[in-house]
């Protein structure tokens, strides 16, 4: 486990205190910068986002290593819980299990929560675009997808995602949909 921290220096307390793998960044670089620094220092052969105001069932790691270790899929995505801010639930199960291209260019039917990495199949596709402030994650499925790579699934919940006005996918809907688009014009020329 590393806790990767994007220039939050109390986090590094904690993680001592824990005994996990610190990996700080000496300045803010975004979000992507900070997760791929965080697997270049990971040990293992897959990795996973857990951000910090969300949660994993007890069970959620194991299921997910499970379905995709001694696999050469590129990632391995479940089903997600959602929170919102007034209590309400939605439950999130894919559309599509391992999407094509054209039906990512369509609608990602996947969510990023669940999704567990296989580490060279992350670095060998380059690992996130750090130049994209909005949808890395999304860019990264169509890139895997664009050079061959599979998907697998495992039909259980596996992310708690509480949604709330303070996310970038919330606060930044405009850039977020104008980089979205960017993205999709990229892959359709391909």
């Amino acid at each position: 486990m590393i806790l990767a921290s994007d220039a939050n220096p109390k986090l590094y307390n904690y993680a001592r205190e824990y005994n996990i793998e610190y990996a700080e960044t000496k300045r803010r670089l975004g979000f992507s910068s900070n997760f791929n620094n965080a697997v270049l220092k990971a040990k293992g052969n897959y990795v996973k986002v857990l951000a910090d105001d969300d949660r994993i069932p007890s069970n959620s790691i194991q299921c997910l290593f499970d379905k995709i270790k001694n696999t050469n899929h590129a990632l391995v995505h479940g089903n997600a819980t959602d929170f919102k801010k007034n209590s309400s639930i939605s439950k999130f199960k894919p559309s599509v299990v391992d999407p094509s291209v054209s039906q990512l260019l369509k609608k990602n039917p996947l969510h990023g929560g669940t999704i567990m990495y296989n580490k060279k199949a992350f670095t060998d596709a380059g690992m996130y675009d750090t130049f994209l402030l909005f949808s890395e994650e999304y860019e990264m499925y169509l890139r895997l997808k664009s050079k061959g790579y599979t998907f697998t699934y495992v039909d259980k919940f596996v992310y708690l995602y509480r949604r709330h006005g303070h996310q970038k996918s919330t606060q930044f809907r405009e850039p977020k949909e104008r980089t979205k688009n960017l993205i999709i014009n990229r892959y359709e020329l391909q």
